[in-house]
């Protein structure tokens, strides 16, 4: 017998979740896990800033990454 573990990752969204649960009984369990919180945003902070010590944001001013990233970790609602 084989297994298959599959990962998805999503904003709670209504029509996500009624697909989710449209799953035939066969494919087996599926188990919902919710993240959120200050350490989300937090996570999503370092994330953004990894992103911007590429090259490609080399010749940004430290004061636009820093609006970039604020903006960025307390719109994205868990993304």
């Amino acid at each position: 017998m084989r297994c298959m573990h599959v990962l998805v990752t999503s904003r709670r969204e209504v029509d996500i979740e009624e697909s989710f649960s449209q799953v035939p009984p066969h494919l087996g369990s599926i188990s919902s896990i919710r993240v959120q919180g200050t350490h989300l945003e937090h996570d999503i902070k370092k994330y953004i800033q990894r992103r911007l010590q590429h090259r490609l944001y080399q010749n940004w001013k430290p004061a636009l990454k820093l609006v970039v990233e604020a903006k960025l970790a307390s719109q994205a609602d868990g993304m």
